[in-house]
This record gives C-alpha cells, sequence and structure tokens, in this order.
C-alpha cells in the first residue's frame, strides 16, 4: 500500500520538458522567441541557473508524445533533448 501511494505521489510530480537551449542570455532571448514563433501551441519558458540560461518547452506527462514533438522540434533547434522533471 506504501509503495502503491509513493507511486501515485510520483507520477504526479513528475513530467518531461524539451531543451532547446542552455547558455549565456542573448542567444537564450532569440531562441525563446523564435520557438515561440514556431510553436505558439507549445509553451515555452526561460530560467536561469547559474552560470546559464535555460530554455524548455512543454510539460508533457507521456513520454511518447514528448519524444513526438521533439522529433518535430529538433528540425529547428538541433541541439534539443528530452528531459524529465520533478514539480518542486
Amino acid at each position: 500500500q506504501k509503495k502503491i501511494e509513493l507511486d501515485r505521489t510520483r507520477f504526479a510530480n513528475t513530467y518531461f520538458t524539451l531543451q532547446l537551449y542552455y547558455g549565456d542570455v542573448d542567444t537564450a532571448k532569440e531562441t525563446l522567441e523564435r520557438s515561440r514563433e514556431m510553436y505558439p501551441h507549445i509553451p515555452v519558458e526561460l530560467s536561469f541557473e547559474t552560470p546559464n540560461y535555460k530554455v524548455q518547452a512543454g510539460r508533457f506527462k507521456d513520454k511518447l508524445i514528448g519524444l513526438k514533438t521533439l522529433d518535430t522540434v529538433k528540425r529547428n533547434f538541433p541541439s534539443a533533448f528530452l528531459l524529465t522533471r520533478r514539480k518542486d
């Protein structure tokens, strides 16, 4: 019973996102704007992790959907990859 509850909590707090860029602020802002124009249906956010900025797109519960979206996004952002995240 404890394991079932732990698994439910872990599932509820875990999601997948696409990391499009990791680096300097100017390129991060350009990547953010470009991705918003190209994929208006995918939410994109800019965050800071010392000493670099990250541009991440989407929040997917289903890994398969994240991978399919990654295939599409990689055409314009070849260094993009799928990342597993936990909600804070």
